[in-house]
């Protein structure tokens, strides 16, 4: 444990704390994830292989799509901190999402068990495993029982990565109002508080419940929004959203407008 104190903020921390917790017979796969508002995810911490690296933590980041995570939903929106499993905080038709698909099954998360500790208003850190199967009452368990150290640690190695990172310069990533603004300028406000939710895996059932309306009302604004988006599922509703967040721009708080605007006729030659 003393080791553990004194490596906290260095690179030392995370093989030091994993080895501490004992688990690396019942999980695999550690991803340490620092979250900061308008700013892209920061890594603390993975063991991937260089491959697996780049095409699915960097591409998670990079492409901004991290803001469709539930985990990621969870501290957001409500606070979420503790121990968490996937099925604690997924909406009930993420498996079906293109996320689930894209991010989830390439890496076999299966079983992930995340800490959410957060640190700051807006600022949070996660420790991602992934649990060996038959194993995820086992890691839960060794994982519970360490919870106040464990986050205690995490919590003092957190906010030491705030201050060494208060001094540098980063892009601002807006990528959590891309989400909020995508299609305000062709949708109604209903229509956009349901395109989140589909983005997200909910049903209709579970959109309805959340935005209070009639299961009937959901289907219609779905199919309303379709029509609106000239696409005709969510699948596409989804590569539609993706493709629309490099285009962020700060005179334009709906990226899908600058993505769908005609691109500028070519200059005439004189």
């Amino acid at each position: 444990m003393s080791e553990i104190i004194r490596a906290i903020g260095s690179t030392d921390f995370f093989p030091g704390l994993l080895s501490w917790l004992g688990i690396d017979t019942l999980a695999s796969d550690p991803l340490a994830l620092l979250y900061q508002p308008d700013q892209r995810p920061l890594v603390l911490y993975h063991n991937y292989g260089e491959a697996s690296y780049q095409h699915h933590v960097r591409d998670y980041i990079d492409t901004g799509i991290y803001v469709l995570d539930p985990f990621y939903r969870a501290s957001v929106e409500q606070q979420r901190q503790g121990i968490a499993m996937l099925s604690d905080v997924a909406p009930d038709e993420f498996e079906q999402t293109e996320f689930f698909t894209r991010y989830y099954l390439p890496l076999k998360l299966h079983h992930e068990i995340t800490i959410q500790v957060p640190l700051c208003e807006h600022s949070f850190i996660h420790l991602s495993l992934d649990a060996n199967e038959g194993s995820e009452d086992a890691c839960h368990n060794v994982l519970a029982a360490r919870l106040d150290i464990l986050t205690a640690l995490l919590f003092q190695h957190g906010q030491q990565q705030l201050q060494a990172l208060g001094s540098q310069q980063f892009v601002a990533q807006s990528v959590q109002q891309a989400l909020n603004n995508f299609g305000s300028s062709l949708l109604t406000p209903k229509e956009q508080e349901l395109v989140r939710l589909m983005l997200q895996g909910h049903s209709n059932q579970s959109a309805a419940e959340r935005l209070q309306v009639a299961h009937s009302t959901v289907k219609s604004h779905r199919k309303s929004i379709y029509q609106k988006l000239d696409i005709t599922n969510q699948s596409e509703l989804f590569y539609l959203f993706l493709d629309s967040l490099p285009h962020l721009s700060a005179d334009e708080p709906d990226p899908l407008s600058q993505y769908l605007a005609p691109a500028a006729p070519p200059p005439k030659g004189g």
